[in-house]
């Protein structure tokens, strides 16, 4: 297939990013006729929801990443190719990859996002971020590798450094890494390293605002910050990082933090695709559209995800994996039924099917639409109601919806056999150390 000339019998349409929005939008156009072109930098599409448990060693990294080709093997008419997108000619109607140039007809940018550091160099050459399968396993590596060199450590002072966690930002990522570091430390560290004691590992959660989970109900909040503490999680609200370095965190008000690992967990941008796309920025670099995800002045061309600066009845939608999804659907329909054949559709309308944060055994959080079947003409315009959980049934939810959206088969499988042994045996299992433990400047993978 000659990808620098677009097909003369039938439209072709390039998705960039195998993600949520990218993966579901090239399979809601598969079997309307058109040429689809699917392009990603890996050849799977991963699940980043679960990142932060390959980072404890909760998790396999085989549970949350599926080969692209194996999900589109019955999607005769999507070709993937393995690449990397270099920048967009918006005049001429092509990208540039690391293969080639190919040329579209539409173009769908679903390139995902990146940790914004905020432009601090300190934290962005000492920080470990958790947004792809590199980083996780970085993590994991870094993780256990300092509880290591902590058993040999004669000096109280560095083994202090070593057995201290700094993680900064008190939303899901951060919430959800701290209570699977705490478990980890209690159930599988104490074992494993005989004189251990659990007062000697610090883990510090750092908050900018004045509560965690600032999206969640008070309840759930307040919940979530005494589930954190019982675990034995250090919380600092109204807490600002000014800067890091391989000693530790230096603090906005001076103060200093000895610590060996600080991960970041606050704040993303549009991945770096976006410096070479001619069009109008939004927030952190996402790309501008209009109420049908098209750029403006550029029909042809769309972005979704946490590629898209989107507002839906004037708030931005969440980078989170369902607006990313119903984005990639409504997306393909405008393709098919809009562009191609020139019908009407409804305007978009999200629908918030609810989120989730796990933040040990048997304790989570939920805020959940009240169950009412979704249909986007039904819901329009209509307030939602929620339904708050905390505790055993949220935590009963979050393991069912998990399973539930985890991509194929054998990943379910993986997951529920991994989370069913750390049930009854309290004990992590991936807890090989498999590289070095020093950072890598650039990640490899999206």
């Amino acid at each position: 297939m000659a990808l620098n000339e677009t097909p003369q019998d039938r439209k072709r349409v390039v998705v960039v990013g195998a993600g949520f929005g990218g993966l579901t939008c090239a399979r809601k156009l598969s079997g309307h006729g058109l040429e689809i072109v699917l392009v990603d930098r890996n050849n799977y599409t991963l699940f980043q929801p679960l990142l932060y448990q390959v980072g404890t060693a909760a998790l396999h990294r085989e549970a949350i990443a599926e080969p692209v080709r194996h999900i589109i093997q019955d999607n005769r008419d999507i070709q993937f190719v393995l690449a990397e997108v270099q920048s967009v000619d918006l005049t001429q109607r092509q990208i540039a990859t690391t293969v080639g140039a190919v040329a579209y007809d539409y173009l769908v940018l679903a390139a995902g996002a990146v940790p914004n550091f905020f432009g601090n160099k300190s934290i962005r050459e000492t920080a470990f971020a958790l947004k792809t399968l590199s980083d996780a396993g970085r993590l994991r590596n870094q993780i256990l590798t300092v509880f290591e060199e902590a058993s040999v450590e004669t000096d109280e002072a560095r083994r202090e450094q070593f057995l201290t966690f700094v993680i900064v930002g008190g939303g899901p990522i951060g919430v959800e890494l701290s209570g699977a570091l705490a478990e980890l430390v209690q159930n599988v560290m104490l074992k494993d390293y005989h004189d251990l004691r659990i007062g000697d590992v610090k883990i510090i959660l750092l908050e900018a605002g004045d509560a965690l989970m600032k999206p969640y109900p008070r309840s759930l909040q307040d919940y979530t910050l005494k589930r954190l503490q019982k675990l034995g999680v250090e919380v600092r609200l109204n807490v600002r990082v000014q800067g890091s370095d391989e000693t530790g965190v230096v603090l906005a008000d001076g103060s200093h933090i000895p610590a060996h690992t600080l991960v970041w967990g606050t704040g993303t941008r549009a991945a770096e695709l976006t410096d070479h796309v001619d069009a109008p920025k939004g927030r952190g670099g996402l790309i501008q559209v209009g109420s049908d995800f098209s750029l403006l002045n550029h029909p042809e061309v769309f972005a979704i995800g946490d590629f898209a600066d989107y507002m839906f009845e004037g708030s931005p939608l969440p980078g989170l994996a369902q607006p990313a999804i119903q984005g990639g659907e409504y997306v393909a329909e405008v393709i098919t039924k809009v562009r191609e054949q020139g019908q009407t559709i409804a305007p978009f309308s999200y629908w918030d099917k609810g989120t989730m944060a796990v933040i040990g055994r048997g304790a989570a959080i939920a805020s959940v639409p009240r169950p009412q079947p979704y249909h986007a003409d039904r819901h329009r315009g209509k307030e939602q109601r929620f339904l708050n959980l905390h505790g055993f049934p949220a935590w009963s939810a979050w393991l069912g919806l998990h399973l539930t959206y985890l991509g194929g088969f054998r990943n379910r499988m993986v997951a529920a056999l991994d989370w069913s042994w750390d049930y009854v045996r309290n004990e992590n299992q991936d807890r090989l150390i498999t590289a070095v433990r020093q950072k890598e400047a650039e990640s490899d993978d999206e």
